[in-house]
């Protein structure tokens, strides 16, 4: 995953630029674009921005 941790007064936003998965044959790479990327980045967005938050 790579992309960048936005923050506007009190609320981050990510900004995603590529991800990827481990798939039965090795990392796959997520379409950001496609309705099914963006639903797993934002089922996951909250632990990626504690994430962030918390070694910044």
């Amino acid at each position: 995953m790579s992309g960048e941790l936005e923050q506007i007064n009190s609320t981050h936003k990510l900004n995603y630029k590529k991800a990827e998965f481990m798939g039965t044959d090795g990392w796959v790479e997520l379409d950001l674009s496609s309705e099914h990327g963006q639903k797993i980045c934002s089922q996951i967005e909250t632990a990626v921005i504690e994430h962030l938050s918390s070694n910044s």
